[in-house]
């Protein structure tokens, strides 16, 4: 019996734990205009965010928040797919197919992306439902802003900076690259190696020798917060320029090489001010938003049947 599966089983658990009779657990939960949620499919989605959040045992206020969403999510879908059907949204399966190819891609094989949609409790064709109703959302978002002026003024960019300079600020930082090993005898055989060549040729020896994923850079792991690491903060004591000595930290061994240093600083504003920008541009999307939300919701027919939902529960630990 596969996940999904289990979770089907569970769901008719949900049903006798209730002592909800069958028939009724197929009555509408939830009405929005012509779409409908039965209580089973409600109790699906349940289950399925205890999985996507790895909730094994379901307090009562845990369930309530997650059976709150739920009601919110279909609300908002509902009123998404209506916005769609009446100005011709359609997703086209050649982008559908090329977003699930492109989030399966993420994964090193096919094995290790079937078992992501195993283990949070789905299947390949709901997965691409899911996938659907996202694409959609975008959809109607892209079409709702079309019309709409965003503009983002200097004054607000500038507002935006001085009320959160601490977001702005810079640690100390050192660009290093470094050669990672096990054992502190492999540092010593590394040193002697740099010792009989120039520095020139450390990002050789850390192509060839390193056990971190950066050798395939030479490596080079970029820059770095000087305290965010003992092993870092060690390194940082070093020139510019310097190699270092054998350095010891919870994940090995390490020598590194200075390649650069910043003092800690506040970045300017006109190094950020395009990140600003579209902070504050998101921040008024959204707030539009929630308004035409909130707008369709007074005008549209919704119904909710509490007395179902409240029936619907897991007082069992979920074992999957």
């Amino acid at each position: 019996m596969n996940l999904f599966t289990r979770i089907i089983v569970l769901c008719l658990i949900l049903v006798s734990c209730s002592r909800t009779p069958k028939d009724s657990f197929e009555d509408s939960v939830i009405r929005v205009n012509e779409a409908n949620l039965s209580g089973f499919e409600f109790s699906k989605k349940l289950v399925r965010k205890f999985i996507e959040q790895d909730i094994k045992y379901p307090k009562q206020e845990i369930m309530t928040v997650l059976k709150k969403q739920i009601v919110d999510d279909f609300i908002i879908q509902a009123l998404f797919e209506d916005f769609a059907s009446a100005n011709n949204i359609l997703v086209k399966k050649d982008l559908l197919d090329e977003e699930y190819n492109k989030f399966k891609s993420g994964y090193p094989d096919t094995d290790s992306f079937d078992i992501f949609i195993n283990e949070s409790g789905q299947t390949k064709a709901t997965f691409r439902d899911g996938l659907k109703e996202k694409i959609l959302r975008d959809l109607v978002k892209s079409k709702l802003f079309e019309g709409q002026q965003f503009n983002v003024e200097s004054k607000e960019i500038q507002e935006y900076y001085n009320s959160n300079i601490d977001e702005f600020k810079r640690e100390e930082q050192v660009h290093l690259k470094q050669i990672l090993f096990e054992a502190e005898e492999d540092g010593v055989r590394i040193q002697d190696l740099l010792k009989n060549s120039s520095n020139k040729n450390f990002e050789t020896l850390a192509s060839k020798y390193s056990l971190g994923p950066e050798k395939a850079v030479g490596g080079d792991i970029g820059w770095v917060n000087v305290n965010s690491y003992s092993a870092f903060k060690e390194a940082a004591e070093s020139s510019v320029g310097q190699v270092t000595g054998i350095i010891k930290s919870e994940n090995g061994f390490h020598i590194f090489k200075v390649v650069d240093k910043r003092k800690a600083t506040l970045i300017p504003l006109k190094e950020v001010e395009t990140r600003i920008s579209a902070q504050i541009l998101q921040q008024k999307q959204a707030k539009f938003l929630n308004l035409w939300i909130k707008e369709k919701v007074s005008a549209s027919k919704i119904k909710i049947n509490e007395d179902l939902i409240n029936k619907i529960s897991v007082n069992k630990p979920i074992n999957l």
